[in-house]
Protein backbone atom coordinates (compact mmCIF):
# COMPACT_ATOMS: atom_id res chain seq x y z
CA UNK A 1 0.00 0.00 0.00
CA UNK A 2 2.83 2.38 0.91
CA UNK A 3 4.48 1.57 -2.41
CA UNK A 4 1.27 2.35 -4.28
CA UNK A 5 0.89 5.68 -2.47
CA UNK A 6 4.47 6.56 -3.36
CA UNK A 7 3.84 5.81 -7.03
CA UNK A 8 0.62 7.82 -6.93
CA UNK A 9 2.48 10.77 -5.42
CA UNK A 10 5.15 10.55 -8.11
CA UNK A 11 2.48 10.38 -10.79
CA UNK A 12 0.88 13.49 -9.30
CA UNK A 13 4.18 15.35 -9.52
CA UNK A 14 4.56 14.34 -13.16
CA UNK A 15 1.03 15.55 -13.93
CA UNK A 16 1.68 18.86 -12.19
CA UNK A 17 4.93 19.30 -14.12
CA UNK A 18 3.17 18.56 -17.39
CA UNK A 19 0.44 21.03 -16.49
CA UNK A 20 3.15 23.62 -15.87
CA UNK A 21 4.66 22.86 -19.27
CA UNK A 22 1.22 23.16 -20.87
CA UNK A 23 0.51 26.53 -19.22
CA UNK A 24 3.95 27.88 -20.14
CA UNK A 25 3.60 26.51 -23.66
CA UNK A 26 0.27 28.27 -24.19
CA UNK A 27 1.71 31.54 -22.93
CA UNK A 28 4.76 31.24 -25.19
CA UNK A 29 2.66 30.30 -28.21
CA UNK A 30 0.63 33.48 -27.69
CA UNK A 31 3.84 35.54 -27.32
CA UNK A 32 5.36 34.04 -30.48
CA UNK A 33 2.15 34.60 -32.43
CA UNK A 34 2.07 38.25 -31.33
CA UNK A 35 5.77 38.65 -32.24
CA UNK A 36 5.24 37.26 -35.74
CA UNK A 37 2.10 39.34 -36.31
CA UNK A 38 4.04 42.47 -35.36
CA UNK A 39 6.42 41.77 -38.27
CA UNK A 40 3.50 42.16 -40.67
CA UNK A 41 2.15 45.53 -39.46
CA UNK A 42 0.80 47.54 -42.39
CA UNK A 43 0.28 44.57 -44.71
CA UNK A 44 -3.16 44.08 -46.18
CA UNK A 45 -5.01 40.79 -45.81
CA UNK A 46 -5.92 38.15 -43.25
CA UNK A 47 -2.92 36.69 -41.43
CA UNK A 48 -2.90 33.21 -39.90
CA UNK A 49 0.01 32.20 -37.62
CA UNK A 50 0.48 28.56 -36.59
CA UNK A 51 3.11 27.95 -33.88
CA UNK A 52 4.44 24.40 -33.73
CA UNK A 53 6.13 22.41 -30.96
CA UNK A 54 9.79 23.23 -30.18
CA UNK A 55 12.16 21.61 -32.64
CA UNK A 56 13.82 19.67 -29.78
CA UNK A 57 12.45 18.80 -26.33
CA UNK A 58 9.59 20.32 -24.36
CA UNK A 59 8.54 23.86 -23.59
CA UNK A 60 10.45 25.29 -20.60
CA UNK A 61 8.92 24.91 -17.15
CA UNK A 62 9.20 28.66 -16.49
CA UNK A 63 9.72 31.60 -18.83
CA UNK A 64 8.80 34.96 -17.33
CA UNK A 65 10.56 37.15 -19.93
CA UNK A 66 10.83 35.35 -23.28
CA UNK A 67 13.28 36.79 -25.78
CA UNK A 68 12.17 36.30 -29.38
CA UNK A 69 14.03 36.99 -32.61
CA UNK A 70 14.28 35.97 -36.25
CA UNK A 71 17.57 34.35 -37.33
CA UNK A 72 19.67 36.56 -39.66
CA UNK A 73 18.28 36.68 -43.19
CA UNK A 74 14.99 34.99 -42.27
CA UNK A 75 11.73 36.56 -43.46
CA UNK A 76 8.46 35.76 -41.65
CA UNK A 77 6.94 34.06 -44.69
CA UNK A 78 5.74 30.50 -45.26
CA UNK A 79 7.41 28.11 -42.80
CA UNK A 80 10.35 29.48 -40.82
CA UNK A 81 11.99 29.37 -37.38
CA UNK A 82 11.72 31.81 -34.49
CA UNK A 83 14.52 31.84 -31.90
CA UNK A 84 13.17 31.62 -28.34
CA UNK A 85 15.38 32.25 -25.30
CA UNK A 86 14.31 31.96 -21.66
CA UNK A 87 16.59 32.90 -18.77
CA UNK A 88 15.91 31.40 -15.33
CA UNK A 89 16.35 34.26 -12.87
CA UNK A 90 16.65 31.82 -9.96
CA UNK A 91 19.62 29.70 -11.00
CA UNK A 92 20.89 31.65 -14.03
CA UNK A 93 20.30 28.80 -16.46
CA UNK A 94 19.23 29.54 -20.04
CA UNK A 95 16.74 27.59 -22.15
CA UNK A 96 16.84 28.25 -25.89
CA UNK A 97 15.13 26.56 -28.82
CA UNK A 98 14.17 27.15 -32.43
CA UNK A 99 10.37 27.19 -32.75
CA UNK A 100 8.82 26.25 -36.13
CA UNK A 101 6.16 28.70 -37.30
CA UNK A 102 3.95 28.69 -40.39
CA UNK A 103 2.37 31.89 -41.72
CA UNK A 104 -0.47 32.08 -44.21
CA UNK A 105 -1.64 35.40 -45.65
CA UNK A 106 -4.95 35.62 -47.51
CA UNK A 107 -5.37 38.84 -49.48
CA UNK A 108 -6.07 40.45 -52.83
CA UNK A 109 -3.30 40.03 -55.40
CA UNK A 110 -2.85 40.77 -59.09
CA UNK A 111 -2.52 38.60 -62.19
CA UNK A 112 -2.01 39.34 -65.88
CA UNK A 113 -5.35 39.88 -67.64
CA UNK A 114 -3.90 38.87 -71.02
CA UNK A 115 -0.49 37.86 -72.45
CA UNK A 116 2.10 40.57 -71.89
CA UNK A 117 5.45 41.00 -73.59
CA UNK A 118 8.72 41.92 -71.95
CA UNK A 119 9.35 45.69 -71.62
CA UNK A 120 5.60 46.41 -71.66
CA UNK A 121 4.66 49.50 -69.59
CA UNK A 122 1.78 48.40 -67.35
CA UNK A 123 -1.58 50.12 -67.11
CA UNK A 124 -4.88 49.21 -65.44
CA UNK A 125 -6.12 47.20 -68.43
CA UNK A 126 -3.20 44.77 -68.13
CA UNK A 127 -4.00 43.23 -64.73
CA UNK A 128 -6.90 42.12 -62.57
CA UNK A 129 -7.52 41.29 -58.91
CA UNK A 130 -7.73 37.79 -57.46
CA UNK A 131 -8.27 36.81 -53.82
CA UNK A 132 -6.57 33.91 -52.09
CA UNK A 133 -3.54 32.63 -50.21
CA UNK A 134 -0.30 34.41 -51.06
CA UNK A 135 1.96 31.44 -51.71
CA UNK A 136 4.81 33.29 -53.45
CA UNK A 137 7.13 35.84 -51.91
CA UNK A 138 6.82 39.29 -53.44
CA UNK A 139 3.29 38.89 -54.84
CA UNK A 140 1.91 42.36 -55.61
CA UNK A 141 -1.01 43.31 -53.35
CA UNK A 142 -1.32 47.02 -54.14
CA UNK A 143 -2.21 48.60 -57.47
CA UNK A 144 0.14 51.48 -56.75
CA UNK A 145 3.02 48.99 -57.03
CA UNK A 146 2.00 48.22 -60.64
CA UNK A 147 0.93 51.38 -62.44
CA UNK A 148 3.76 52.84 -64.50
CA UNK A 149 6.08 49.87 -63.99
CA UNK A 150 7.70 48.01 -66.90
CA UNK A 151 7.89 44.23 -67.21
CA UNK A 152 11.27 42.53 -67.05
CA UNK A 153 9.80 39.38 -68.63
CA UNK A 154 6.82 38.17 -70.64
CA UNK A 155 3.71 36.94 -68.80
CA UNK A 156 0.90 34.53 -69.66
CA UNK A 157 -2.78 35.16 -68.93
CA UNK A 158 -3.51 34.59 -65.24
CA UNK A 159 0.16 34.59 -64.21
CA UNK A 160 0.76 36.11 -60.79
CA UNK A 161 2.55 39.46 -60.75
CA UNK A 162 5.56 39.69 -58.43
CA UNK A 163 7.68 42.70 -57.57
CA UNK A 164 10.84 41.15 -59.06
CA UNK A 165 9.10 40.89 -62.47
CA UNK A 166 8.98 44.67 -62.83
CA UNK A 167 11.22 47.70 -62.94
CA UNK A 168 10.79 51.45 -62.97
CA UNK A 169 10.33 53.06 -66.39
CA UNK A 170 13.54 54.48 -67.86
CA UNK A 171 13.69 58.27 -68.22
CA UNK A 172 17.11 57.98 -69.86
CA UNK A 173 18.04 55.23 -72.30
CA UNK A 174 21.45 54.00 -73.38
CA UNK A 175 22.65 55.85 -76.49
CA UNK A 176 20.17 58.70 -75.99
CA UNK A 177 21.32 62.29 -76.42
CA UNK A 178 20.77 64.00 -73.07
CA UNK A 179 21.11 67.49 -71.69
CA UNK A 180 23.72 67.61 -68.96
CA UNK A 181 23.43 70.24 -66.26
CA UNK A 182 26.34 70.89 -63.92
CA UNK A 183 25.00 72.92 -61.00
CA UNK A 184 27.07 74.45 -58.21
CA UNK A 185 27.14 77.47 -55.93
CA UNK A 186 26.37 80.45 -58.11
CA UNK A 187 26.79 78.73 -61.47
CA UNK A 188 25.01 76.41 -63.89
CA UNK A 189 26.58 74.88 -66.99
CA UNK A 190 24.59 73.01 -69.65
CA UNK A 191 25.93 70.81 -72.43
CA UNK A 192 24.87 67.83 -74.51
CA UNK A 193 26.07 64.30 -74.02
CA UNK A 194 25.33 60.66 -74.75
CA UNK A 195 23.94 58.34 -72.06
CA UNK A 196 26.02 55.19 -71.63
CA UNK A 197 23.40 53.24 -69.63
CA UNK A 198 19.67 53.04 -68.97
CA UNK A 199 18.41 54.79 -65.85
CA UNK A 200 15.08 55.31 -64.09
CA UNK A 201 14.23 58.58 -62.37
CA UNK A 202 16.84 59.31 -59.69
CA UNK A 203 19.22 56.54 -60.75
CA UNK A 204 22.87 57.03 -61.64
CA UNK A 205 23.77 57.48 -65.31
CA UNK A 206 27.13 57.74 -67.04
CA UNK A 207 27.42 60.36 -69.78
CA UNK A 208 30.02 61.14 -72.44
CA UNK A 209 29.97 64.81 -73.38
CA UNK A 210 30.54 66.16 -76.91
CA UNK A 211 34.13 66.92 -75.90
CA UNK A 212 34.66 63.30 -74.81
CA UNK A 213 34.64 63.94 -71.06
CA UNK A 214 33.07 61.26 -68.87
CA UNK A 215 30.57 62.44 -66.24
CA UNK A 216 28.38 60.69 -63.68
CA UNK A 217 25.03 62.20 -62.78
CA UNK A 218 21.42 61.61 -61.73
CA UNK A 219 18.70 60.89 -64.28
CA UNK A 220 15.90 63.46 -64.42
CA UNK A 221 12.75 63.71 -66.50
CA UNK A 222 12.77 64.82 -70.16
CA UNK A 223 16.20 63.38 -70.91
CA UNK A 224 18.06 65.55 -68.43
CA UNK A 225 21.06 64.51 -66.30
CA UNK A 226 22.09 66.55 -63.27
CA UNK A 227 25.76 66.46 -62.33
CA UNK A 228 27.24 67.68 -59.06
CA UNK A 229 30.62 69.45 -59.32
CA UNK A 230 33.52 67.06 -58.77
CA UNK A 231 31.80 64.02 -60.33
Amino acid sequence: MAKWMGMAGLLGLVLVARQGWADTGETLVAAIRHFVESQWVGDQGELSVAVEHPAYGQWPEHCLSPQLSLPPGVRPEGRFMVALRCANETDGSVWSRMIPVRVTLTADYYVARHPLMRDTPLNESDFEIRHGVLDHSGMVTRQTNLTGKVLRQGLNTGQVLRADMMREAYVVQQGQTVQVQVVGDGFKISTDGQALNNAALGQNVQVRTVTGKMLSGTARENGMVRVNPGN
